[in-house]
């Protein structure tokens, strides 16, 4: 049960991952329109960086939970669990805001 559970939460957060990173591809290429809340990424950032920066989020996601699991595998479930849901609470407010995932140059 735990397997399953951590490989659903697993594929959960990297495909709100995914939205989110298309979001913010819209807010990049419309900084008339959006404003970033993403402190790291700033107010309007470039396609570049929210490209590298969501690199960097979804290897350093890989990588922690891989020190999760090797340290102490009892936190990877709820680790998962807190990871996804603040991915769906930001995917949720994108898009009460008007930002749509953008698949334009996907």
């Amino acid at each position: 049960m735990i397997l399953s559970s951590t490989f659903f939460l697993t594929i959960a957060l990297y495909i709100l991952l995914f939205i989110d990173w298309r979001q913010t591809i819209t807010i990049a290429k419309n900084p008339d329109k959006f404003r970033e809340y993403n402190p790291i990424l700033g107010k309007h950032p470039s396609e570049e960086r929210v490209d590298y920066y969501f690199l960097v989020v979804a290897i350093l996601a890989v990588v922690g939970l891989l020190f999760l699991a090797h340290w102490n595998s009892t936190w990877v479930l709820p680790a998962l669990f807190i990871a996804t849901l603040m991915e769906l609470v930001v995917v949720i407010h994108n898009s009460r805001e008007g930002i749509v995932a953008d698949m334009e140059d996907f």
